[in-house]
């Protein structure tokens, strides 16, 4: 018998599945698929400001980018008091953010803050629009939809959209190299890096990252492109630094963290433990140390070096501690870390129910996507950033990129889901099982005896 002249009833392919090879963006109706979230996300995050924090002050990390942003306003420089008391140029905070802050400041004067405020609302609103890009990039137009809306509405986030901090920036620039590996666009992804490294100075494994992807997908040319314009971008901040402070490096402030966290005082008590503060630190000669701010970095590192080669195992304490602070499992919520971030504590109490949730669909969405190695750059950008946490400081408002992470894979976990539904209703609308069961047999047949 000839199989070739075997007549097989008509079936109606499947549809394409969202975000796979041959699959096409659905119409978007009037409108671009960030609006609707984007919108969302502004009015809440406005309503947060207005009703949960419509008095706040910045204190610590953000009040010290406000008075660099003021002393660049004022023209200046790159000025502050802080580890000292005399005002000199400084390398403690990275420039970037400041530098963005001080803009809005020439118009409205330095004393107001609601232009700062604005400011962060809006950064906020870039990084929907670039999730959305993202996401639908990777798993289709639900994706994108879903995780924009997800990130609109997460409480840790929103909190950090409203103060003068550098997390949302941290964020923005995150996704958009993300964003742009994810296009091949890698020498617009060596230049966010770099920005990135202005703004998060432990980026340097996102431009690890870059560079990985780029050898792998596109060569060394364009890989060793990618890290030139990242160096290229850093360079000027560095230099900058050797010539003012005494020091190449991008931040004089690793010195400080390391030590509040590995320093003397800090293994004895197993706590932060500021430097700045503790008498141990004036009682052993540092503080003298504080008007050369390479100097005092320096010894800082050297001493939390020390502590960690004597106390390896502290480490791992930090690390077990780190993710459940991060985790705000209860007895290790750090009230005090919250309160100086900006972050209101009965509004943090009465949204904390979100977390778990978002991290289950989260991670389902995430692990449905394994295979699919797009997605490898942005977990492996997230694991570098969450495990310099666990070891160093591990403050909620620093869980950013996980909690973004987790947006995302709630937005492929919605994928996931409505391309089930339709595979299921085009089964069942053809009398047939998917394509994908019957391809075997249809191949056998087709081979005949």
């Amino acid at each position: 018998m000839d199989v070739t002249a075997v007549r097989h009833p008509a079936v109606a392919p499947e549809p394409p599945v969202d975000g796979e090879p041959g699959s096409a963006p659905e119409p978007t109706r009037g409108h671009p698929p960030w609006v609707v979230p984007v919108i969302v996300g502004v009015i809440v995050r406005l309503l947060h400001w207005a009703v949960i924090s419509p008095n706040w002050v910045p204190r610590s990390d953000a009040r010290q980018y406000v008075d660099l942003a003021r002393s660049l306003a004022a023209g200046r420089g790159f000025v502050a008091s802080f580890p000292g008391e005399a005002l000199h140029p400084t390398a403690f905070r990275p420039p970037l953010y400041p530098f963005l802050l001080s803009l809005p400041m020439r118009l409205s004067g330095p004393d107001a803050l609601w232009p700062g405020r604005l400011l962060a609302v809006g950064i906020g609103a870039a990084l929907i629009v670039v999730t959305v890009a993202y996401a639908r990039r990777i798993a289709g137009d639900r994706a994108g939809l879903v995780a924009g809306l997800v990130v609109a509405v997460t409480p840790s986030l929103i909190a950090n959209d409203t103060v003068t901090m550098t997390e949302s920036l941290g964020l923005l620039l995150m996704m958009g190299v993300l964003l742009s590996v994810l296009e091949d666009r890698f020498v617009l992804a060596g230049t966010l890096s770099g920005l990135l490294m202005l703004t998060r100075p432990n980026a340097y494994l996102v431009v690890l990252v870059v560079v990985v992807v780029a050898v792998r997908s596109a060569g060394w040319r364009r890989a060793a492109a990618a890290f030139g314009v990242s160096v290229a971008v850093v360079a000027p901040w560095a230099l900058r630094n050797a010539v003012e402070v005494g020091t190449p490096k991008l931040v004089t402030s690793d010195g400080f963290t390391l030590a509040a966290m590995y320093g003397p005082p800090a293994i004895e008590s197993g706590g932060f433990i500021d430097p700045t503060v503790s008498t141990w630190y004036r009682d052993h000669g540092v503080w003298e140390l504080q008007d050369d701010q390479a100097a005092w970095s320096d010894r800082l590192t050297g001493l939390a070096v020390d502590g960690i080669r004597e106390h390896p195992a502290s480490i791992l304490r930090r690390a077990a501690s780190g993710a459940a602070t991060m985790l705000e499992v209860p007895g290790f919520q750090a009230f005090e870390a919250e309160y100086v971030d900006g972050r209101d504590p009965r509004f943090r109490d009465a949204t904390l129910f979100t977390f778990p949730l978002l991290v289950l669909a989260g991670t389902a969405g995430v692990v449905l996507r394994i295979r699919d190695r797009r997605t490898w750059p942005a977990l492996a950008v997230v694991a570098g950033f969450v495990a310099l946490s666990l070891v160093t400081v591990s403050v909620p408002r620093l869980r950013g990129p996980f909690d973004l992470l987790m947006a995302i894979g709630v937005g492929y976990l919605a994928a996931w889901w409505k391309n089930r539904d339709r595979a299921g209703t085009a089964s069942v609308g053809s009398g047939r099982a998917p394509a994908s069961a019957l391809a075997p047999a249809d191949h056998e047949q087709g081979r005949g005896s």
